[in-house]
């Protein structure tokens, strides 16, 4: 394994790991092309965390720090990867997601954010409310002239799909990211679903 890392994923874990060893196997199971991965598990608790993949570097980073734009702005910092993706200690990736990240943001230089599809299993009633959506669309791009020339085309994406937006489907580019990491610091946000939209 090589120096270079292709995809920074930042997991934040607090006051629970019951879920976690799903998340975590489901990065390396939707990995098929062999990427390497950094995972940042940024956490309140102990963690002994590893997962014996040639292609997986797991950091643990402990902190005091509780609300979820702190978390993340930390896991932002110590991420070593230009691609850098989030998902939350209690949901799975699926079919060849990690491969799908990479290739994206490589073969689209202009693309700083990415939201898969995704799902709720709780009940049939969720999976069913997110049919049409899950159809019908399978990423949001928006690129660097997008979210410097039209600010309408950002707030319709906003409209149009807030309340379908979810953290653990979310991708971004480090470069463009870190020039916004000091408007994390004006929230002190505990909920997930919303924070990076």
């Amino acid at each position: 394994m090589g120096n270079l890392i292709d995809l920074s994923v930042i997991i934040p874990v607090y006051n629970r790991t019951q879920f976690l060893s799903e998340a975590l196997n489901s990065i390396i199971n939707t990995n098929k092309s062999g990427n390497v991965i950094e995972i940042l598990i940024i956490t309140n608790i102990d963690l002994n965390i590893d997962l014996k993949d040639e292609f997986i570097i797991t950091k643990v980073i402990k902190t005091d720090l509780k609300a979820l734009s702190q978390k993340i702005k930390l896991g932002i910092q110590e991420s070593s990867s230009e691609i850098i993706a989030f998902l939350e200690d209690d949901d799975i990736w699926i079919n060849n997601k990690a491969e799908r990240i990479v290739s994206i943001f490589n073969k689209y230089p202009d693309v700083d954010f990415y939201h898969s599809n995704y799902s709720h299993f709780r009940t049939e009633k969720d999976i069913k409310r997110h049919q049409d959506f899950m159809n019908s669309k399978g990423f949001i791009e928006l690129s660097s002239n997008s979210i410097r020339n039209s600010i309408e085309k950002i707030k319709n994406v906003v409209k149009v799909n807030a309340s379908w937006y979810n953290l653990s489907s979310v991708a971004i580019r480090k470069s463009f990211i870190l020039s916004k990491l000091n408007f994390f610091d004006l929230f002190d946000t505990y909920g997930v679903d919303s924070l990076m939209l």
